[in-house]
């Protein structure tokens, strides 16, 4: 607890110890488990945890019972006069859960990773239902500071039902460069599952800034179910021309094998940096190999650069089931080199074309691009089955008003069925006065068996197209009467 009680040997709320570090010095086998007590933490050394077999750090109690009910929040922080981590482990296996991790503050010397948390080693670090916020790096000098909110080397590190906020990277000079305004996971295996990242990010004075959220560099990574919003890297009026800001939420830079899915993102930005390059308003890709299904990007990007809200500088990059929608001052996609391709996607509305290549390979299928201020596709796409505003040849695409049902989920209409007020639940069906050209419109031989009854015998173009929320079709067939 945070003031002890009884004997202070731990062995019951009554007997609690005083100090963290006590409780630490008893565990020596896998498993053992360290119960702590709602409250606030004040620390003026970092928690170390390194060299534990498979400790477990639990918070939250009410401090009765064995261990008993959760009864409020355990707040771990430091005291106003020193300027530490929170949490610091090599060749840990450690479990963290229902902790809060707050205002860990480092400021030098250069090159210090993990504002609130540092883990090494090939540790392998387990997060749930923890928040980290309000972490940051304010160092100098020119090795990178990387992780605002945590950092993780090599090992695998799983964050599940947690919340990333207002974690930060701060530059002192000129020379410093930032990885990872909440979360920098270098040679690593990292899952991200249920995890909201809200606020968090990185100022520039001059050098590179990668991931105003999160940087992964080398290792793979799963990120499942997760939100981010209102992340960003924004560049001080002194930001040069070698400044490079690249990923408002995510930079992915020579991942093996990564995965985005069932996610969203809304509100993240690059932006300020003039003559600076800015790339990624939410995703950049470089030296990666990447699958995203059911991705929602609504809202993302600035008037001042980014260039794409998602950002293929090299790799290899698919997408199926991605909707990226109302992106200020940006192309929906940007592909510069590799190979990128984009099938059941939806890119709508966005401020400057909906796709834009230089020189990847790129191919788009069961597509809607519509309704984007300067065009719809910009460069070089080899593309079938898509209703592309302004054209584009190849088979089986049309040049018609997809009739969108509304501006915010962008279903289509149908006068059979179309779904309303949610993406894929939440929602109702409802039934429109007409129906939509790019229901029934895609490749003959892309499968459709996740659509809802009644269907035609083709998947539907766009974001929706074989999922259960697409609007509905009109059966084909002969019919047969009898006497």
């Amino acid at each position: 607890t945070t003031v002890g009680a009884g004997i202070y040997d731990g062995t019951s709320w009554t007997n609690a110890y005083f100090k963290i570090s006590d409780a630490l010095e008893d565990c020596t086998y896998a498993g053992d488990t360290i119960y702590m007590k709602s409250g606030t933490y004040q620390r003026n050394e970092p928690i170390d945890v390194s060299g534990y077999p498979g400790l477990i750090i639990k918070g939250g109690y009410a401090g009765m019972g064995t261990p008993g009910p959760l009864g409020g929040a355990t707040i771990i922080t430091r005291t106003a006069d020193h300027y530490i981590r929170l949490f610091y482990g090599t060749a840990a296996t450690v479990t963290l859960c229902n902790l809060i991790i707050e205002g860990g503050y480092l400021g030098t010397p250069a090159g210090i990773d993990g504002g609130g948390l540092y883990f090494g080693g090939n540790s392998v670090v387990q997060l749930t239902n923890c928040i980290v916020r309000g972490n940051q790096l304010y160092v100098g000098g020119t090795n990178p500071e990387e992780g605002g909110g945590l950092y993780q080397s090599g090992g695998s590190l799983t964050i599940v039902n947690s919340a990333f906020y207002t974690n930060r990277c701060l530059k002192l000079d000129w020379s410093t460069s930032d990885h990872g305004g909440a979360l920098a996971a270098v040679n690593a295996n990292v899952i991200l599952r249920d995890t909201l990242f809200q606020g968090n990010y990185m100022t520039c004075r001059h050098y590179d800034l990668f991931g105003g959220a999160v940087y992964f560099s080398g290792g793979t990574a799963t990120v499942e179910g997760c939100v981010f919003t209102n992340n960003y890297v924004y560049g001080e009026g002194e930001s040069g021309p070698s400044a490079s800001a690249y990923g408002g939420a995510i930079h992915a830079s020579s991942v093996k094998k990564m995965t985005i899915k069932n996610s969203t993102f809304a509100n993240n930005r690059v932006y300020n940096f003039g003559a600076a390059k800015g790339r990624g308003a939410c995703l950049y890709f470089v030296g990666s190999t990447c699958t995203m299904n059911r991705v929602i990007m609504n809202g993302n990007g600035h008037a001042n650069n980014g260039r794409g809200i998602i950002y293929l500088e090299s790799g290899r990059l698919w997408c199926t089931n991605l909707l990226v929608v109302k992106a200020t001052g940006e192309n929906g996609v940007y592909s510069a080199a590799g190979v990128m391709a984009l099938e059941n996607v939806t890119l709508a509305d966005n401020a400057q074309n909906g796709a834009s290549n230089i020189a990847a390979t790129t191919t788009i299928k069961n597509s809607i691009i519509w309704g984007n201020t300067v065009g719809g596709l910009g460069g070089t796409f080899n593309v079938t089955y898509s209703c592309v505003q302004g054209g584009a040849m190849g088979t089986g695409n049309i040049n018609v008003d997809p009739q969108f049902l509304d501006t915010k989920h962008y279903h289509v209409k149908s006068a059979v069925g179309c779904y309303t007020n949610g993406y894929f639940t939440g929602g109702s069906w409802v039934f429109a006065l007409s129906s939509s050209p790019v229901i029934d419109a895609g490749d003959p031989a892309s499968f459709f068996g996740y659509e809802p009854m009644p269907r035609g015998k083709r998947i539907n173009m766009g974001f929706y197209g074989n999922t259960e929320t697409a609007s509905k079709g009109t059966m084909s067939g002969t019919i047969f009467m009898f006497k």
